[in-house]
């Protein structure tokens, strides 16, 4: 017997989008569609959560039979299907043994011993195939299978006929198909099989003639297909992670995660990798599809043990916990191992975030996340927020949790949510940002906090307030922080104050702005060396603050993500060293949908930011997760011009070219093998001039920099010492694209009229 619920739409991601002068439109397209093992799931207490096999829009658990879940959306409970294969006879001889083994699973297959057949189960891109195969029947007869169906959906009575059955909900929408069946004997021979219903089994009956020509072994393959709602599958949670310890052949190293709700309180999470740039077949490493509410995930690396870090929230019925699971970089194979994040009886912990390492060292990860105390989860007017530390590289079953939970800042009254990371440090030391709020002051508004933390639970408040915390009458929500080597950008959403509701837990607000933010771990203090921009604005709380990336390479820039709930549209902002625009653009949607999550990381292996987003449809197949990129412009490598007049020659030019991009701060540009240690001067024009140095006493110099024209910006001076000078240069932010010409030009003492030599000059392309 095969029965077969079809998957509506498989994950779906973009190609590639160019963030450059000019920013073409493309529209995403869709990833092929990918099977998955049967598998335990997750249990935080390292037992089995059951046997479980999911599709785009459907799940079925088989450790206590077969019951299928068809996505019913976040309106409706579940309304599952189970079957139970009640008789299967051969004329008036019942052919099921009076006890049946457990289900045997492996790979994509589940198969139950039923003693005269097997029923079995098979994971397909198209849905799950249920199938019954006999390879003999004693005796003689009609065949008859007999399937118990437990659901609250309507199931209408019909007498033998080959035809459909509807399985309904109480307004009357078709939610489940049973299809017309059809016996297939060996030879490949197919013939119509009646089905019957009396509301409470469905009956399938071969006729014995057929029964009796059949070639065995002899399957019976009705169809039962997940018709589904208007509602769909909708994504609730995203995040993305870039790592370049995979072997690049092995096209995974971009993981990302992806909680979508199945029915009202049960939300299912899935963790992929697939190539660079959302290349290749994406492969399911880890998921929680069991009917615990499992939402929230967030990516870390720790690369030191060569693990990524998942970590999530679960809801076990009235108790929340943070899950963590690692998989190790090389693995490709689904693993559902996890460990809860330890609690206490009446702790309630969510909403986690991981920071992990940019590599190579490290194996520590902190996790920050929200807890409540109660008898019963609420999110309550006391939150706090807590952290751990991790070690990736001790394994699970020995408890890798090498600092418990501890607060990361008490304050009598406050009520602390939300709290985000930066995804990759440089040492074992993060900023964690949270909104609080006091409620010892009658009708408070929401300011941003920030903490820095190590890896052995030391914990610094930063002292540094937002732009917008003098101002009561603005809440500020939503933060999001990325960054490291001591710099990192911190976002958030300005929400007007409202009196009829003071401390609203919504996270939308008019405007988002972002705020360059310094820290200095080894000496405790830090700075805001720049204003606060306004990213985006609209009227009306319609703006969410959405993922934020840093480029870890030129240590200069950020992405920011800002969905528009009003407009549908959702926009991605490149950020310079001061936190100013360096351009934006819009990431196209469909008519009539809108972004519903969307996460950003950073990928030095492509210097680009890879971005995930989900889009809400409200349609069955019109929610999706899509990806899509920001890049750079396509700069050319910084290039000597003419010849130098003496030793000293531009020298790493990796570095400058790290930097070449219009926000980048302070872009090294090095002089190397100067005769002596005297003083040097760096020429720069955004012309090209080629002056013969005769005309300035310097008989076979070449002054490559335009230096006679407004092209000419100036001389920066500097000393030489070791033979090696040293000069940095900013490129703020409002520039336009353009060439800049270099040229160093040292003083060496009697080598000329001039008393100087130069350099080759340098043209270095600047762009966006």
């Amino acid at each position: 017997m095969k029965t077969t619920f079809p998957r509506a739409h498989g994950r779906l991601l973009a190609p590639t989008l160019l963030f450059a002068a000019a920013l073409p439109a493309q529209q995403p397209v869709s990833m092929p569609a990918t099977t998955s093992p049967i598998a335990d799931s997750p249990n935080p207490d390292h037992g089995s959560g059951g046997i479980w096999a999911a599709g785009a829009t459907w799940k079925a658990s088989f450790h206590d039979g077969m019951t299928f879940y068809p996505d019913v959306g976040a309106d409706l409970p579940h309304q599952p299907l189970r079957w139970r294969t009640r008789s299967v006879r051969i004329g008036d001889r019942e052919l099921i043994a009076a006890t049946t083994a457990p289900p045997r699973h492996q790979g994509t297959r589940c198969d139950y011993d039923l003693g005269g057949c097997i029923e079995r189960y098979d994971v397909r891109t198209d849905g799950l195939e249920q199938s019954f195969l006999f390879d003999t029947v004693p005796g003689s007869g009609e065949l008859v299978i007999e399937g118990a169906i437990d659901t609250i959906l309507r199931l209408p009575e019909c007498p033998p006929r080959h035809g459909d059955l509807d399985l309904r909900l109480p307004d009357g929408r078709p939610l489940i198909r049973y299809g017309r069946a059809f016996a297939i004997d060996a030879a490949g021979i197919t013939t119509p099989v009646d089905t019957e219903c009396d509301g409470r089994t469905i009956t399938l009956r071969v006729a014995a003639e057929i029964v009796a020509r059949a070639r065995f072994p002899l399957v019976i393959d009705p169809l039962l297909a997940n018709v589904g709602l208007a509602t769909g599958r909708l994504v609730t949670d995203v995040d993305v992670l870039h790592e370049t310890l995979t072997a690049s052949g092995l096209q995974a190293r971009t993981w990302y995660a992806v909680s979508n709700i199945a029915a009202a309180g049960d939300s299912d999470l899935r963790l992929y990798r697939c190539g660079s740039g959302f290349g290749g077949t994406p492969v399911e490493v880890y998921r929680e599809i069991s009917l615990w509410d499992s939402t929230h995930g967030r990516l870390a690396l720790a690369p030191a043990s060569n693990h990524v870090v998942l970590v999530h929230a679960t809801d076990i019925g009235g108790d929340r916990m943070v899950i963590v699971h690692r998989h190790h970089v090389t693995d490709i194979n689904l693993s559902t191992a996890a460990l809860a994040v330890p609690s206490n009886l009446d702790e309630h912990d969510w909403r986690p975030d991981v920071g992990g390492r940019v590599g190579p060292d490290g194996s520590r990860v902190l996790i920050t996340f929200q807890r409540e105390v109660g008898a019963t989860f609420a999110n309550t007017a006391n939150s706090a927020v807590f952290a751990c530390v991790y070690d990736a590289s001790i394994d699970p079953t020995l408890f890798g949790f090498v600092v418990a939970p501890f607060p990361l800042l008490v304050r009598a009254n406050a009520d602390q949510e939300r709290s985000v990371v930066n995804q990759a440090a440089s040492t074992n030391q993060w900023l964690v940002a949270f909104q609080e709020h006091n409620g010892a002051v009658f009708n408070d508004d929401w300011d941003i906090t920030t903490v820095a933390v190590d890896g052995n639970g030391v914990t610094i408040p930063t002292g540094l307030d937002t732009a917008h915390a003098g101002d009561p009458l603005r809440h500020k929500v939503a933060p999001q922080l990325a960054g490291t080597f001591g710099r990192h950008e911190l976002t958030y959403a300005l929400r007007q104050f409202e009196l009829a509701d003071p401390k609203p837990l919504q996270v939308v607000g008019d405007s988002v702005h972002g705020q360059r933010l310094d820290w200095n771990h080894a000496t405790g203090t830090g700075s805001l060396p720049h204003p606060a921009v306004l990213l985006q604005a609209t009227t009306g709380n319609a703006l969410e603050n959405g993922g934020l990336a840093f480029d870890t390479v030129s240590r200069s820039h950020w992405c920011a993500l800002v969905g528009n709930r009003a407009g549908d549209s959702l926009r991605v902002h490149k950020l310079g060293y001061r936190g100013a625009l360096v351009e934006s653009a819009p990431v196209t949607l469909p008519a009539g949908t809108e972004p519903a999550a969307c996460a950003t990381t950073f990928s030095a292996e492509g210097r680009m930011f890879p971005i995930v987003f989900s889009r809400d449809a409200g349609t069955v197949g019109g929610n999706a997760v899509l990806g899509t990129q920001m890049t750079y412009g396509n700069l050319a490598a910084p290039t000597a011009i003419d010849f130098a007049c003496g030793s000293g020659v531009f020298t790493g030019l990796g570095a400058t070219a790290d930097r070449q991009q219009i926000g980048s701060q302070a872009m090294p540009l090095m002089l190397g093998g100067a005769p002596q240690d005297t003083f040097a001067f760096l020429l720069l024009s955004t012309g090209r001039g080629n002056t013969p140095g005769g005309a300035v006493g310097a008989p076979g110099c070449t002054i490559v920099p335009d230096v006679f024209s407004p092209a000419y910006i100036g001389a920066i001076g500097t000393t030489i010492s070791g033979g090696v000078a040293t000069v940095t240069v900013d490129l703020p932010e409002n520039l336009a694209p353009m060439p800049l010409f270099c040229q160093w030009a040292y003083v060496v003492p009697g080598a000329n009229g001039l008393g100087m030599l130069a350099s080759a000059g340098l043209r270095i392309g600047l762009d966006r």
